[in-house]
Formats: C-alpha cells, sequence, structure tokens
C-alpha cells in the first residue's frame, strides 16, 4: 500500500520533530525565553491554538484537498519553528505569538494525516478485497510512538554535543554560549528541517493512490 507507506513515513519522521521541540520546552523557557513560568506559557501557546483552529483547517481540506492542506500545515509549523530562531533577541510575548503560529501548524498536521489514514485503509480494502483497518491503525500507532519517543533522544544528542553541563544539584547549572545555541537549536532548526523536509516523502502519496 503505497499511500500507507508515504504517508506513514512523512508522519514518523514529523513525529520525530514534534517530539525533539517537546522535549526542549523546558530547556528553551529555561535559557532563552528566561522568565518564571516560561515552560507553562509555551505549553500553553502550543496546544490552545491547536484546539481552537480544528474546524478552520476541516474547511481548508475541504476547499483545498486533505494533501495539499497537510503540506501547508506542515510548512507554516517548519517556518514557525524557524522564526524562534530570533527568540533571544525577542520579548517573551513575541516567542509565544510564534509558537502559536507552529500550534497552527500542528493542528493542520494532525487533522489530516488522520484524515487521510481512513482512505489508505479504504484503498486497500479496494485493492485487496479484504478489511484490514486493524492492521494499518496498529502499524500507525506504533510508527507514531517510536517517532515521538526518539525526538527526546535525538534532543538530549544536540545538547551533549553542544556542550550541555547537567546538574545534579537540582538547580539549572550555568551554560556557555555554544551550550545555549545547542538548546536554540534543538528546539528550532531541528523539528523546522523534520516536519517541513518530511512533505517530500508524500510525492509517493500522491503517486501511489494514482
Amino acid at each position: 500500500n503505497k499511500p500507507f507507506v508515504a504517508l506513514l513515513l512523512c508522519y514518523v519522521v514529523q513525529a520525530v520533530g514534534i517530539g525533539t521541540m517537546l522535549a526542549g520546552v523546558q530547556y528553551f523557557a529555561d535559557h532563552v525565553v528566561g522568565t518564571d513560568g516560561g515552560a507553562t506559557f509555551l505549553f500553553a501557546a502550543f496546544v490552545g491554538p491547536a484546539l481552537l483552529v480544528m474546524s478552520l483547517w476541516s474547511g481548508i481540506g475541504r476547499r483545498h484537498g486533505k494533501l495539499r492542506s497537510l503540506v501547508a500545515a506542515s510548512l507554516i509549523f517548519a517556518a514557525g519553528a524557524l522564526l524562534l530562531l530570533a527568540a533571544p533577541g525577542l520579548p517573551p510575548i513575541a516567542v509565544y505569538l510564534i509558537v502559536a503560529v507552529i500550534g497552527v501548524g500542528y493542528a493542520g498536521q494532525q487533522v489530516f494525516a488522520m484524515a487521510m489514514l481512513p482512505d489508505c485503509i479504504a484503498y486497500d480494502t479496494e485493492r485487496t478485497g479484504r478489511r484490514q483497518a486493524g492492521v494499518f491503525t496498529g502499524v500507525w500507532t506504533a510508527g507514531e510512538t517510536f517517532g515521538l519517543a526518539l525526538g527526546p533522544g535525538l534532543y538530549a544528542l544536540i545538547l551533549q554535543i553542544f556542550g550541555y553541563v547537567s546538574s545534579s544539584t537540582g538547580e539549572a547549572a550555568v551554560q556557555d554560549d555554544t551550550a545555549r545555541l545547542g538548546v536554540l537549536l534543538g528546539f528550532t532548526v531541528v523539528p523546522a528541517l523534520l516536519v517541513g523536509a518530511a512533505v517530500v516523502l508524500l510525492r509517493a502519496y500522491r503517486d501511489g493512490a494514482r
């Protein structure tokens, strides 16, 4: 099932990017935003818009198609993540607004990826005459779990490469500029590249469904 494989690969790669960003929220809040409760506001800015724009994304999907809308949502996420490179020079409110844009993109990713999965199952049923929804759903869930689990490991690797100093005292250790750069890049560029570049894999979805 070529459409399913293409969609799954895209979704898993994007899950790695999302997992990487989520793993870095506390680090980004402490070392880049630098405000009390920063992590809470970052999570709220990310999830809040996602809940509010679901119906909006559904309307966009009906007008422009699920595939094109998934690509658009992914690129919004990636663009927002790249904008956060400017976070060290921005006031916290501006950072939260950019994160809200990322949340809008994330909402679209979830809406259209989950909407395209049943299409892949229906395509397989038509092609083979067998109903295998449980198999496809199980593989999908396993892939998503794998991607989200890999993200924190990737972020930890980035911190290690950039010399982040762990603390065993319960208080944040002092970090040099290189370590703070690692915190920033792991939260911005890496998720942007993973989420944005993964849309290339969707070309096989379109070709396989023909």
